[in-house]
């Protein structure tokens, strides 16, 4: 019997079970990879929906204000700290393009969120484990504080916007990149980081890090004659360094200005630790009370994940994309400490550090992206259960200071747009109204006086309060005064920012 034929089928029917293992698994990544963009979508689609609903509801802060004194001409005002150069003329364009409502000048912060988005996309979408795009989406997408600014007229939203271009780009490298795709790369980065910098000017460190890890980068490969770069292509880089030098220049001699007049007095002197890192922690935590010594806890976790990130890069001696976050992390707060120390430049505090908020989350991210290869891939449970622990929590508490009436840094302004709307209602005849209040309240009172049209007040003055005043917006402190008087009585009481609202009673 001729046993040929029955070896060939049994071959066949081998081969034809094979591939349609490989459908099966194919149309199984397919749906798997379809299923992360469907989430990962909703969430930046609900997330922006969140900043827009707040860039319409927020009320004008007191640094808007100011900027919008520089879009309408304020020369005083523009050789200040206030003036971010793209900002500036991206709310110049919106405001002759719409108008003066808060919404329009907000615009193109709510539209960074889109580049932001779009980016973290790009960045989360290369995870191939849920729980790693989950900790992604709650690191690099859910902290309040960070949010709060793509929905203000600052510049800040922009320009964490533009970084995360910055941060993209200089990451995805790949294995057998060519000089052309490596050049390509490093225009890139600079050219976002660069965009930051305009958009406001405390970002100006990410391209000066980026500039310097690039150059290091650059040296290696000429050094150990690795993919050797041809002339052209050295001057092509020369030509880079040089046109971001040239923007760059500009910048500084801002920044010189403004040194040299007294403007850059926002910052901390104590050290970077204790100015940087532990007020952003406090910044985070948002309106939450986890306890007194809870930002400690944070802090020390931070700073362990980061030596310990340190130990592990220096243990496998791998130039990956944790290797480079850690490099270009070091290299910024080595550049903050040395401005401070020969330059006596203040360390960044608040929405100044802002930078170290999406890099902090690249640092913890790409730590455990990378270790999931190196060690846990074989213990799953082991490690889904500590990602878990990271996430939820992250999750719980952007929900639970999720809001759209407060941002954490201008609080004292939530209340402005309610007390002038409390004030046009209760104008009922066509004699002219006085209002005082206390200087923080100005530029915002005034704001809402143009935006409203209500001519019927006479401009504010930072005169402070006044009980000649028919209306007097104040804090607690400065009402005392009032209260126990006959001939006023409280209108509104804001507790949550300690103001209130006093009118001036018509009895005799």
């Amino acid at each position: 019997m001729n046993k040929a034929p029955y070896r060939i089928n049994v071959v066949r029917s081998f081969l034809f079970y094979q591939s349609m293992d490989a459908l099966f698994i194919q149309t199984h990544a397919k749906k798997f990879i379809r299923a992360r963009q469907v989430l990962l979508i909703t969430v930046l689609l609900a997330l922006f929906i969140y900043v827009f609903i707040r860039a319409y509801n927020l009320a004008f802060t007191f640094d808007e204000c100011l900027s919008l004194d520089i879009v309408k001409g304020d020369q005083v005002r523009g050789k200040t700290a206030n003036n971010h150069l793209l900002n500036t003329w991206l709310m110049y364009l919106s405001y002759h393009l719409f108008g003066t409502k808060e919404i329009y000048l907000r615009l193109p912060n709510v539209i960074a969120f889109i580049i932001y988005s779009f980016f973290s996309y790009k960045i989360l979408m290369q995870s191939r484990k849920w729980i790693l795009m989950l900790l992604g989406i709650s690191l690099l997408l859910l902290n309040p504080y960070m949010l709060d600014f793509f929905s203000l007229a600052r510049g800040y939203g922009l320009a964490l916007g533009f970084s995360s271009g910055a941060f993209y780009f200089l990451l995805e490298s790949k294995k057998n990149e060519n000089q052309e795709e490596y050049l390509t790369r490093f225009s890139l980065s600079l050219l976002f980081s660069l965009l930051s910098a305009y958009s406001n000017l405390s970002f100006i460190n990410l391209n000066l890090a980026i500039l310097l890890l690039f150059f290091i980068e650059w040296i290696y490969l000429v050094k150990n004659k690795i993919n050797k770069p041809a002339k052209n292509v050295t001057k092509l880089f020369i030509l880079i360094l040089l046109t971001n030098l040239i923007f760059l220049a500009v910048l500084l001699i801002q920044l010189f200005f403004l040194k040299t007049h007294n403007e850059l007095y926002f910052g901390g002197q104590t050290g970077f630790l204790h100015d940087t890192i532990s007020n952003l922690i406090f910044d985070s935590i948002y309106f939450s009370n986890y306890g007194k010594y809870f930002w400690l806890i944070i802090r020390g976790i931070i700073i362990t994940l980061f030596i310990i990130t340190l130990i592990y890069i220096l243990y496998y001696r791998k130039y990956s994309k944790i290797c480079k976050v850690t490099i270009l992390m070091s290299i910024l707060v080595l550049i903050c400490v040395s401005q401070h120390y020969f330059f006596d430049a203040l360390f960044p505090v608040h929405r100044t550090s802002l930078l170290f908020i999406p890099l902090f989350g690249f640092l913890i991210y790409y730590f455990f992206f990378d270790i999931y290869e190196q060690l846990w891939s074989k213990n799953k449970k082991l490690f889904n259960l500590v990602l878990l622990l990271m996430i939820f929590p992250l999750f719980f508490h952007f929900i639970t200071n999720a809001n759209f009436k407060v941002t954490k840094e201008w609080i004292s302004d939530c209340n402005t747009k309610n007390v002038m709307q409390i004030i046009s209602e209760q104008h009922t005849c066509n004699k002219n109204l006085s209002l005082s209040c206390n200087w923080m309240f100005e530029p915002s009172v005034n704001y809402y006086r143009n935006l409203y049209s209500m001519d019927y007040i006479i401009p504010v003055e930072k005169t402070g309060v006044d009980k000649n005043s028919d209306f007097n917006y104040c804090t607690y402190d400065e009402s005392k005064s009032f209260i126990n008087n006959n001939y006023f009585y409280v209108v509104e009481n804001y507790t949550e920012t300690g103001s209130v609202l006093i009118k001036k009673s018509t009895r005799k």
